[in-house]
């Protein structure tokens, strides 16, 4: 039985992380499935992978290496798998490769805290997947990120109570049970402004950090090496 989203929808001084419905879940049960399409719904509603895309025009040379993590379902491929990108996207995510994600481009299916999944990459994208690790798991993959890593661009949800009224209001389109709960928590889980460099040690004279807060309940940050 798939509990209720969270009775309260005041969010919280500090991050609550605990674990969402789908995480748990077979990549090919049926709330699984229907979970992930209400994804590229709500990816689609905030403007996140628009916003990768963007960032990662303007930030890549014809040498670098993308890779995303936490590709899930490959809904990246979307809007980029028509761009040139010198080398393609990596995508990396402990769920097997999509069927749709382009042949010329890698997937790694292993665990993002190996010690190796992230070595030799220039440009690192996620959406939507940092905030599923508690403050000590993101201090523990920190060097991972920061190793060879020349541009971050991360698209997270925005802790706020704005964010779970909007959550609400999703609701209206007719969202999965598992996307309803998963939704709050992922925002009790997410980010308020310098939370994500703090927590990654990202120092201001290594990194040239910008983040915005988008009205859609997003937090997003872009950090490159100066």
């Amino acid at each position: 039985m798939i509990p209720a989203p969270p009775e309260r929808y005041r969010a919280p001084l500090q991050r609550v992380v605990i674990p969402e419905i789908l995480d748990a879940l077979n990549p090919d049960h049926p709330d699984a499935i229907a979970s992930r399409k209400d994804l590229e719904r709500i990816n689609f509603m905030m403007g996140n992978y628009r916003f990768l895309k963007n960032h990662l025009l303007r930030n890549i040379r014809p040498r670098d290496r993308c890779i995303e993590i936490g590709s899930g379902g490959g809904l990246l491929c979307s809007v980029l798998s028509e761009r040139k990108i010198p080398h393609g996207i990596t995508g990396l995510d402990l769920a097997p490769r999509p069927d749709h994600w382009p042949a010329s481009w890698h997937w790694q299916q292993q665990d993002l805290f190996d010690t190796s999944s992230l070595a030799g990459f220039d440009i690192i994208l996620a959406s939507l997947i940092l905030h599923h690790f508690t403050d000590e798991q993101l201090r523990k993959l920190a060097p991972q990120l920061t190793a060879t890593a020349r541009v971050l661009i991360f698209t997270e949800p925005l802790r706020s109570s704005f964010s779970h009224t909007l959550g609400r209001l999703a609701e209206i389109i007719g969202i999965h049970p598992v996307t309803r709960h998963d939704m709050h928590v992922s925002i009790d889980a997410g980010f308020r402004r310098g939370e994500i460099p703090a927590l990654l040690g990202l120092s201001q004279k290594i990194w040239h950090i910008r983040e915005w807060h988008d009205w859609r309940g997003s937090l997003r940050v872009v950090a490159s090496r100066r």
